[in-house]
């Protein structure tokens, strides 16, 4: 019977066997250090790969382009790892890939899959900026994008599709232009550790079928929450571990549907006295009837 091979990282040899009916490959749990796909070929059913977070030395993906029934495939591998057998996978809908190392990440191969719907890509070993231009092609709804090394994060890429956008660990990214996003159908946005970011309009959100967004250790010290006001489907919002100072949440307070507010910061978040007696947002009236706003 075919079998993977490869090592593991105490140096101890692996092999698992796969057939035709071989359906789902969670590897995660081996610790691998290396992985020969070549047996790939005698599993062509296979619709979940998934190898975990570390990057393990495969030495090449061309195998996976005979796995048509392919959705689900989460590869961690070295960074410059030839993408292009990916473009065969004519069912992959979901790719997750972890990325580690000094080469850079061309996503072009990645371009051709054309029924990806979700893309995440984490980068850790201070590759060179990411260049996102291709994926323009692609009607991606959910884009991770993790350790990326820009300065500017160009997102003139994303399509109306689009419905879930997350940035984190961006240690360099100092410009974000969130215009873009105005047409897509945004439905979640995350920004998670990018303390270089000293300025964020959130104007072009305004309107959209926002449901969630979280600010966590952006470095923008001055932000105004005005153009969630328009956001009526917006259900929670974060703001953590931030640098803004007297965040005015004065234009949440007639959102039906916000029931979960998370602040902190050094100043207690301020609400206009004028909105007081028309609080529609569960959680602006929690936080106002707790004592924990500064109303004027």
């Amino acid at each position: 019977m075919p079998k993977l091979t490869g090592t593991l990282r105490d140096g101890s040899p692996f092999e698992l066997s796969v057939n035709a009916r071989t359906k789902r490959l969670r590897l995660y749990q081996h610790e691998l250090a290396t992985l020969d796909l070549a047996a790939m070929s005698a599993a062509p059913n296979v619709e979940i790969l998934e190898t975990g977070q570390s990057a393990i030395a495969i030495p090449t993906l061309a195998p996976l382009a005979g796995c048509a029934a392919l959705t689900n495939l989460s590869l961690a591998v070295p960074a410059g790892t030839d993408l292009s057998p990916l473009a065969s996978c004519s069912a992959l809908q979901h790719l997750h890939l972890y990325l580690d190392g000094t080469a850079p990440c061309d996503v072009s191969a990645i371009a051709n899959v054309r029924t990806l719907e979700s893309l995440s890509i984490s980068q850790t070993g201070e590759p060179p900026p990411i260049d996102l231009a291709p994926l323009a092609v692609l009607g991606l709804r959910s884009v991770s994008l993790s350790g990326i090394t820009n300065e500017a994060l160009d997102l003139s890429w994303v399509t109306p599709a689009l419905e879930s956008l997350y940035v984190g660990k961006a240690q360099r990214l100092a410009k974000l232009d969130l215009a873009p996003l105005a047409r897509t159908k945004l439905r979640t946005l995350n920004l998670h550790t990018v303390p270089m970011l000293a300025r964020l309009d959130l104007e072009p959100l305004g309107n959209l079928p926002l449901e969630r967004v979280a600010l966590y250790a952006v470095g923008v010290q001055e932000l105004s929450l005005h153009p969630l006001a328009s956001c009526a489907s917006l259900s929670s919002l974060q703001l953590l571990n931030h640098e803004t100072r007297f965040v005015d949440i004065t234009p949440l307070a007639k959102l039906p549907h916000l029931a979960g507010l998370e602040l902190d910061g050094k100043d207690a978040p301020f609400l206009g006295e004028h909105a007081v007696a028309s609080i529609a947002s569960p959680a602006v009236r929690a936080w106002h009837k707790a004592g924990r706003l500064t109303v004027e």
